[in-house]
């Protein structure tokens, strides 16, 4: 997985009277393409996807489905260590 470095600073996001400014304080990393299923599955030990293939993106994941808590955190860390590109997203999530 290829991940792009996303600096700190200031943008404009939304159009009309939805604009507003967003501010990113820390440096994290993105991932350029989706995130495949086989990816999603070997960090978190799941596959929410009704259309099921290793290959093709995950879907049905909405940010507020994926647990913030302390199980998740060390199942990242613990993905980290064996190199998962994947947790270094999830883990600058938490």
């Amino acid at each position: 997985m290829k991940l792009v470095l996303i600096h700190p600073g200031k943008f404009m996001m939304g159009e009309g009277p939805q604009k507003h400014e967003v501010t990113i304080s820390k440096p994290f990393y993105r991932g350029v393409t989706e995130v495949t299923q086989g990816q999603y599955e070997a960090v978190m030990d799941t596959n929410p996807s009704q259309f099921k293939s290793a290959t093709i993106p995950v879907e049905m994941v909405y940010s507020i489905t994926v647990p913030a808590s302390k199980a998740s955190a060390r199942a990242c860390s613990s993905a980290a260590r064996k190199r998962s590109p994947l947790a270094v997203q999830i883990t600058d999530r938490l």
